[in-house]
């Protein structure tokens, strides 16, 4: 079974390169949440590393987790 951690930022972007590293090391794959974030952070850490999905203006905690349930499903990743 493929286990993705979703990780959902909202103008926290000094911890997530090393949050990243982190869970990569875990052998988990990563999907990013830019959830409206108002910041334009460098992102070329991500190039391999992680999906970054982004939302144009921020909806909430959960509304970044949804976006990324329903990436993981559409990328046929099931369910337990």
């Amino acid at each position: 079974m493929k286990i993705l951690a979703v990780i959902p930022v909202f103008n926290s972007w000094m911890k997530v390169p090393s949050l990243v590293e982190a869970v990569r090391r875990q052998g988990l794959d990563v999907c990013i949440v830019d959830d409206g974030s108002t910041m334009s952070p460098d992102l070329s850490f991500l190039r391999v590393k992680a999906v970054l999905l982004r939302h144009s203006v921020n909806r909430g905690k959960g509304a970044a987790l949804r976006t990324a349930f329903s990436f993981a499903l559409e990328q046929g990743m099931k369910e337990s």
